[in-house]
């Protein structure tokens, strides 16, 4: 994340961060995942999501039920309508994980990030 100044600035600030971030610990108490959420002013039934799961437990099948303990969190404790995330479009493992969650591709856009610009496809899934 260090290589998004401003991404890495918002996680390691509690000002910037806010109430936004969550974290998901294992029985250890070890973060193992963390997801943050970004109303859309404009569109207020809407929210963004953003995730990271740790890199040793990508690969393993979790993705689908990461996705799941988001969106139970967001109905459980908001009136959100909609879920829009968005991934680099050569994420195509994500990708698929999105889409047999119910997640579809709505456009893409060029987004600055750890250094470079890549295209993003943005998803988004009605809950």
């Amino acid at each position: 994340m260090k290589n998004d100044q401003e991404d890495y600035d918002e996680i390691m600030s509690p000002e910037l961060r806010k109430n936004n971030y969550f974290q998901v610990l294992d029985t250890d108490d070890n973060l193992v995942a963390f997801f943050c959420l970004d109303q859309n002013e404009q569109r207020e039934e809407q929210v963004e999501i953003g995730l990271g799961l740790a890199p040793k437990l990508t690969g393993h099948g979790l993705g689908s039920e990461f996705i799941t303990v988001i969106e139970n969190f967001v109905k459980n404790n908001y009136d959100y309508k909609v879920i829009v995330l968005s991934v680099a479009d050569f994420n195509l493992r994500a990708i698929k994980v999105y889409q047999r969650a119910g997640y579809v591709k709505r456009n893409t856009e060029m987004v600055h990030s750890n250094g470079g610009i890549y295209k993003f496809d943005i998803m988004s899934k009605k809950i």
